[in-house]
This record gives C-alpha cells, structure tokens and sequence, in this order.
C-alpha cells in the first residue's frame, strides 16, 4: 500500500486506520486455493508533504519485534506466517527533509520527490536522469512518462482542487471550533461574576 499525502489534515490518521482495516478484510489480499489460501503480507509506505515530528530522519522505517513477555528479552524469529501476517510493516518518508540527503541508494532515488526540483508547473519536477543509479532509471522513466500522460495531469488537477476544498473546510471547522472555547471561556465568565454577585448581595 503507498499512500501520497500532499498536506496534513486533522482526519488523516483515522482514514489510514480505515483504508488499512479494508485491505485486512479484503479477501483478494490473500493467496493459494480452499483451505490452503493464506493472507498476503502487508507493507506500508507513506509519502508525506509534511513533517511528522521526528527531525532529520527523511526515511522511517517501523518494524515489529518479538519478545518474551516475561523476560522481555528479544526472541530471534527468522519468519513467522502468524505474526507476519498479523502485524505491518512501516515506511515513511517526510518528502520535506529529503533536500539533497543522499546517504544511500533510497534517498537517491526518493530525491525524486525532493520538491526543491519543483518546475513553475508545481505538478512536474525537474529531474536529471543521470542523477540517479542505474538500476532506479527505469522507474524515473516510467515517472516520467505518467508525468506527461494527459490523464494523469487532468487527474493531479482534480486532486487539487479536492485536496484545497478540504483544506478550506478543515480551516472552517478549525475556526468554528475556536470561536465555541471563546464562548464557553465567556459564558463561565458571566455565570462565576454573576455568582459573585449574588454572594455579595
């Protein structure tokens, strides 16, 4: 599962546990016939326009360990089909901090994302093939390609105009939300100074 998020919105992490929850019931996520199907493996990788908290660290990876609960020592399990499959594994990269980190070949190639390579276009980056190991160029091309496909552009404009609608309507929510505590800080101003006022009566 990869997720691209271009902005951070208050329901994000309720529509991830959502959309996560429907691909562990989806029972094409599964494999084999009758009795012998087993459930396919799930990996996350989210592609975040923003930062998370954790500073410095562009790719996070978030992986499960097993140990013993009475000794809470680290059990070494090389692989696990019921714990594999009950638990995922986790990427996130904070598109924000990648600004020319190449530590290793996956920061070079997630430099793809580095949005310091915006063109005035902010749809289309201004990459350099050559810039990138051999063996990630094939997925640069096929970046590439998508990139020019009229589809996609038509596709990227209307996640935009979603993408700004709910941000309006979060900013909405988030001042209606602000103007109610105002209220509430108001009328328990009014009914302690009309207390106080009664007593003093």
């Amino acid at each position: 599962m990869i997720e691209l998020q271009k902005a951070k919105l208050a329901s994000d992490i309720m529509r991830f546990r959502r959309y996560l929850g429907i691909h562990y019931q989806n029972p094409d996520n599964a494999y084999g016939i009758g009795d012998h199907r087993k459930a396919r493996r799930i990996y996350c990788i989210f592609l975040l326009g923003y930062d998370i908290g954790i500073s410095g660290r562009p790719v996070i990876q978030v992986d499960s360990y097993t140990k013993d609960a009475v000794t809470n020592e680290n059990v070494e399990i090389p692989s696990n089909e019921f714990i594999e499959s009950l638990h995922h594994r986790l990427w996130i990269v904070q598109i924000d901090q990648l600004k020319q980190r190449r530590r290793n070949d996956l920061e070079k190639l997630l430099n793809i994302f580095d949005q310091t390579n915006r063109t005035m276009n902010h749809h289309l980056m201004n990459v350099n093939e050559e810039d990138f190991p051999e063996m990630y160029r094939p997925i640069v091309r096929r970046l590439r390609i998508a990139a020019e496909s009229g589809d996609i552009q038509i596709e990227m404009e209307m996640e935009d105009d979603y993408l700004k609608e709910l941000q309006d309507k979060e900013r909405k929510i988030a001042q209606k939300e602000k103007e109610l505590v105002q209220a509430r800080k108001i009328t328990r101003g009014t009914e302690e100074s009309a207390e106080r006022t009664g007593k003093s009566a």
